[in-house]
């Protein structure tokens, strides 16, 4: 073999290990963009739920901002009618329809009558 042909021969193998190679890195780089792909995905499935997350947090929040606002209210109303129950208890003695009230609280009211057994 004369050594235009060696040459040859040996840049035609290493064409060759080249075109190897490269077929290799087409293959690891179609792989990376399958899996690049996939990530997106569930990137944007969990930014997704995150978001939906927390609107529901949000709505919770509110929803128990409201029921603590009754609750609340609730509480002043009773506090109200205690009150007011004490007042005409009050007046009522004041105009001798009953003896002296007791006095009560919002406490007595929630747990129920005093015990007038003594």
């Amino acid at each position: 073999m004369s050594q235009v042909e060696q040459e040859i021969s040996l840049v035609q193998s290493k064409m060759s290990d080249l075109e190897s190679v490269l077929q290799q890195k087409d293959i690891e780089l179609k792989a990376s963009e399958t899996q690049r792909t996939i990530l997106e995905q569930d990137l944007a499935t969990y930014i997704t739920e995150c978001s939906s997350l927390k609107r529901s947090l949000e709505q919770a929040r509110m929803e128990v901002t409201q029921e603590d606002d009754k609750a609340l209210q609730l509480l002043h109303d009773i506090r109200e009618q205690s009150n007011k129950l004490q007042e005409i208890k009050e007046q009522m003695y004041v105009i001798g329809v009953v003896g002296p009230p007791a006095k009560t609280t919002c406490q007595d009211h929630m747990t129920g009558p005093p015990d007038r057994t003594t």
